[in-house]
């Protein structure tokens, strides 16, 4: 649709490389709803503003990992949930295009982080689980257990301080007896 001289309205857009863009348009700028096809096979389903990705979208790149969340200024940015193509899930806040905020971070193979990351690495406090009976709760700088913290290994707690991912000084040790549980991670 046009309105004087400009894209107004809802409309396609196809460049010269193979892009294909079809919503919503203000004054000749992408802006509300529209869907876009990229060259390189990505896609993008959602909110637009001024032009770029802004607001709850949907995209899914070439190589089968897809985020559902808010972005801001075309970048990750704000609450949602991003799948790698090996089974990989992040669910929390991110930063420009980086994790950022709290999180929670879950592989494939049952490990999973809880916590805080800041520019794409934990880092503040959180618990990381290996198993449901083998983990560390504690503070993090730079994706190592660095600080005060608290490392659960079967059958004994350990607390104490950890310079970059390895226990320096030691506050006390707890010998566990566990009873059968029912719970799980």
């Amino acid at each position: 649709m046009w309105e004087n001289g400009t894209a107004n309205g809802n409309g396609k857009l196809v460049t010269s490389q193979g892009s294909l863009y079809e919503g919503d348009w203000v004054d000749d700028i992408q802006d509300g709803h529209g869907e876009e096809y990229f060259n390189d096979n990505t896609v993008y389903k959602g909110q637009y503003k001024s032009g770029h990705i802004d607001g709850k979208g949907f995209i899914t790149w070439n190589d089968g990992t897809y985020y559902d969340g808010e972005f801001v200024n075309s970048s990750i940015t704000g609450q949602g949930k991003l799948h790698w193509k090996d089974n990989r899930v992040y669910e929390g806040n991110s930063l420009n295009n980086k994790l950022h905020g709290k999180g929670t971070f879950k592989w494939p193979n049952g490990k999973k982080y809880l916590g805080e990351y800041k520019n794409g690495k934990r880092e503040g406090f959180g618990s990381y689980f290996w198993s449901e009976n083998k983990y560390y709760e504690g503070e993090w700088v730079n994706g190592k257990q660095h600080g005060k913290g608290k490392y659960v290994n079967e059958d004994r707690i350990i607390t104490g301080k950890f310079l970059y991912g390895k226990l320096t000084e030691k506050y006390g040790e707890e010998i566990i007896t566990r009873k059968h549980s029912n719970h799980s991670m």
